[in-house]
C-alpha cells in the first residue's frame, strides 16, 4: 500500500491525481483513504518487493503478482490503475481493488481471494467510518469505492460500500455489529435498483432495519 501510495504521488502518478481531481477527491481524501497508482510497467511491484526482501513464495500468495497462462512467468495484477487499498475494520489492510485509467476491460479489479481477504467478508470505509456508524447508529450503503470517499469528504462518515459485489450476508452480519439501521443508496438504474431490493432482504434477514434513497434513473 505504501508503495502505491509513493507512485501516485510521484511524477507518474500524474495522470491518477488528474483523474482523482477531477472526480473531486481531495487531498486529505487520499491520505485517510492511502489511496494509490499502479505503474503500466509489467513487474515493477514485483522487483520492488523483492528487493525488499520478500520471498517470491510470499509475493506470489498475496495476490498482487499473477502467473501467465502463455508463458512461465509472473507479472504484476495491478497496471495503469489507481489503487484503494481495502482495510479490515481493525485498520489492516488485507486487499486491494484497482479502477483503470485508460480503456479496457475489467474496469475494476480486484485482488484474488487469499487466507486474509474474501470480499464477501468485509465493507469498504469500515474501517475509517466505524466509530461514526456506532455513534448514529445507521449506516449509509453505497456501490463503489469513490461513492464511499466523497460521502466521508463531505462529513457523513457512517458510510460503506460493498466492495464491487452483491451485498452478502456476512457484509450484513458485519454491519450488525454497529448499527440497527441501513440507508441503501445504490445507483438510480435499473441495476441499482436490483440491487437495492436485493440488499434489504438480506438486511431484514440480519435483523436491520432498512431504508431506500430511491435516486432519479441516471443519477451515480
Amino acid at each position: 500500500a505504501a508503495y502505491y501510495h509513493q507512485c501516485l504521488l510521484s511524477e507518474q502518478g500524474l495522470p491518477a491525481q488528474k483523474y482523482l481531481q477531477k472526480r473531486g477527491v481531495s487531498k486529505e481524501s487520499i491520505e485517510l483513504f492511502t489511496l494509490g497508482y499502479a505503474s503500466e510497467r509489467w513487474n515493477e511491484l514485483e522487483q520492488y518487493l523483492l528487493k525488499k526482501g520478500f520471498s517470491p513464495e510470499i509475493i506470489k500468495i498475496s495476490g498482487v503478482i499473477k502467473r501467465s497462462q502463455r508463458q512461465n512467468r509472473y507479472y504484476d495484477l495491478f497496471r495503469d490503475r489507481i489503487i484503494f487499498p481495502i482495510f479490515s475494520y481493525n485498520q489492516d489492510i488485507i486487499g486491494f481493488g484497482g479502477r483503470l485509467l485508460g480503456e479496457g476491460i475489467p474496469k475494476y479489479l480486484n485482488t484474488p481471494e487469499t487466507d486474509l481477504f474474501s470480499k464477501r467478508n468485509h465493507l469498504y470505509g469500515l474501517a475509517q467510518g466505524k466509530l461514526s456508524l456506532r455513534g448514529k447508529n445507521e449506516a449509509i450503503l453505497v456501490e463503489g469505492y469513490i461513492d464511499c470517499i466523497k460521502m466521508h469528504q463531505v462529513g457523513l462518515t457512517n458510510v460503506v460500500a460493498s466492495l464491487g459485489t452483491a451485498f452478502t450476508k456476512e457484509q450484513a452480519s458485519l454491519l450488525a455489529r454497529y448499527v440497527e439501521k441501513v440507508v441503501v443508496l445504490y445507483d438510480g438504474d435499473d441495476a441499482g435498483k436490483r440491487e437495492a431490493l436485493r440488499a434489504i432482504d438480506v438486511l431484514t434477514q440480519h435483523n436491520l432495519k432498512p431504508e431506500v434513497v430511491n435516486l432519479p434513473a441516471g443519477q451515480d
